[in-house]
């Protein structure tokens, strides 16, 4: 149905209204105690309550007219000024963004307060990862028949655990390095810049060996805004060179050092002067680094008083006399971990008996070494109470004298985890199997990687102990039954 167009002076019911002058609304009442526009300007009016006087034309109001009423009938209103809300919660605040055709507008305060800034992002910060070696609960099953033992008879598991294993050593891919979450924070104003580069720089970690050279490549005057760092982290940098590394070593040396890791840099060596400038570092990592000797370990041992990790696996060059300077030097070194697939007769038992003697030690990696059962005896004698991880996968010298002798005597009662693999001279199993089912049924778990072979072995011996336990049981039983009794 068609709707007739309304007229000039409003729809229907106004324009039928609007014919008798009696009908015509009454223009809208003035609030009495206001003075009017004139008073304000001259103070000459007098007819409103303000001033006495008689109103002149430009203070009388606007005549009400038809014509400006819109189609619906209803007056024109005047366009009002909006007036900033005030933002009721914290989420709702938010940085100006430029958009077309609007003024723009200046962001809240609360992103103009360096405190307030700072805090926000350390808060983003948090979520960075540095690169790093991915840990494992578990070494991967030698075969099909391995991840049987481990996984308990369980087909579906032990399937899964050997295709998993498989593929790992298929595609060796490097863990990809999360970006920096504050990166887009630098490119707002000056003060967002200056905060995040400052925190950025805190931590520096690198997996890419174009970033490090962009680093390298930094001018001195953008160097002297940059953060003293905690932590510098190179992660599997195989093509950096030693003139890239000497160039950064302005940057990272100072007293606020506490974490330096070169994991798998094999071509380069850590700057003597960082170590110099850098007296509280606390965790050094050096695995995979073919130039690492022994004179470079006791130029720099000195310096590290307050060494706690040290991380020297794969590095064949290094022998008995680096371990025995470190521990002269590093007497709260608790985790040591010298395991080698090469040159394992330069690290003996010499090594263990001065950790042991010298160092709070309670995490060892002799993997590979050729330490002997004396040298085992000898870290239980001082350390024995304190030893959580003892790795000793691949050393051919031990017997059954070294570590299952010594669980039967209860030498390592917080040991949780024992590695064991390729010991062909460990046959013994017993102590140790005894040794975790106590302690599991403590609700102290215990983890023992020793291979297929040895979890073979480990498995029978729990198997047989068990048999022996049961036939226990069942005489205990039968005695008690066949018994007479005293009062018959």
């Amino acid at each position: 149905m068609l709707t007739p167009a309304p007229s000039r002076n409003g729809s229907f019911k106004r324009q039928r209204d609007s014919e008798s002058p009696a009908a015509a609304p009454a223009p809208p009442a003035k609030k009495p105690a206001a003075a009017c526009n004139a008073c304000n300007a001259c103070g000459t009016c007098g007819e409103c309550d303000v001033c006495d006087g008689q109103r002149d034309d430009a203070c009388d109001p606007p005549p009400f007219i038809l014509g400006d009423l819109t189609p619906l009938a209803t007056p024109t209103k005047p366009a009002t000024r909006r007036v900033p809300r005030l933002e009721s919660h914290f989420s709702d605040l938010k940085l100006w963004s430029p958009t077309r055709g609007r003024p723009p507008r200046r962001e809240h305060a609360i992103f103009r307060t360096p405190e307030v800034v700072d805090r926000i992002m350390r808060f983003v910060d948090a979520a960075r990862a540095i690169p790093r070696e991915k840990p494992r609960h578990r070494r991967k099953p030698q075969s099909l028949s391995h991840a049987l033992l481990m996984y308990d008879g369980d087909q579906a598991k032990a399937v899964q655990a050997w295709h998993e294993t498989s593929a790992a050593g298929r595609s060796q891919s490097a863990p990809a390095l999360q970006e920096p979450g504050l990166a887009p924070c630098l490119l707002v104003n000056k003060l967002w810049h200056a905060a995040a580069l400052a925190i950025i720089t805190e931590n520096l970690a690198f997996a890419d060996h174009r970033r490090f050279r962009q680093l390298a490549a930094c001018p001195r005057q953008q160097r002297a805004r940059f953060s003293r760092p905690a932590s510098f982290v190179l992660h599997k940098l195989s093509r950096l060179t030693q003139g890239e590394l000497d160039a950064v070593a302005p940057l990272v040396a100072s007293e606020k050092l506490r974490w330096l890791e070169l994991y798998i840099c094999p071509k380069v060596l850590p700057p003597v002067p960082v170590f110099q400038h850098s007296r509280n570092i606390e965790k050094l990592v050096l695995p995979g680094n073919r130039l690492l000797t022994d004179e470079f370990i006791m130029k720099i041992a000195p310096h590290l008083g307050k060494l706690r990790v040290l991380d020297l696996r794969a590095c064949d060059q290094i022998t008995d006399g680096a371990v025995l300077s470190i521990t002269s030097n590093c007497p709260l070194l608790e985790v040591c971990n010298l395991g080698r697939h090469r040159n394992g007769a330069a690290i003996t038992s010499v090594s263990l008996v001065a950790l042991a003697r010298n160092t709070n030690i309670d995490t060892v990696g002799a993997a590979g070494c050729h330490v002997t059962d004396a040298g085992v005896w000898e870290l239980a004698m001082h350390r024995g109470a304190h030893i959580r991880r003892l790795s000793l996968n691949n050393c051919r010298l031990l017997t059954n004298n070294s570590v299952p002798a010594l669980l039967s005597m209860n030498y390592f009662p917080q040991l949780s985890v024992l590695e064991i693999r390729d010991v062909k001279h460990i046959t013994n199993l017993r102590p140790i199997v005894a040794y975790t089912s106590a302690k599991r049924a403590l609700g102290f778990p215990v983890l023992v990687e020793g291979g297929e072979r040895i979890d073979l072995l480990i498995k029978e011996e729990e198997w047989r102990m068990e048999r022996e336990r049961s036939a226990r049981v069942l005489a205990a039983l039968s005695q008690w039954v066949n018994e007479e009794d005293p009062q018959d």
